[in-house]
């Protein structure tokens, strides 16, 4: 049974990145890529190296690479 929709979770790891590839030559269906930001509180600060809001930002923008590198990616395979 082939599938009719493929979830490819995506970090932006290299691992992560292989599996988009594997999934973009492999299944012709729609693909969706999901990159998972964890809201951080301040008793999941790191000694207060970064405040919350700069935390959050950087997650959010290093978020929207993964997902616009991986609709590049999706694009030129067509």
């Amino acid at each position: 049974m082939r599938p009719s929709h493929v979830l490819v979770p995506l970090d932006g790891s290299p691992l992560s990145q292989a599996a988009l590839s594997h999934a973009l030559d492999v299944f012709d269906c729609p693909i969706t890529v999901l990159n998972v930001v964890t809201p951080i509180d301040g008793g999941m600060s790191e000694g207060g190296v970064l405040a919350d809001d700069e935390r959050g930002a950087e997650a959010r923008t290093h978020a929207d690479e993964v997902i616009d590198a991986a609709r590049e990616q999706a694009a030129g395979t067509g």
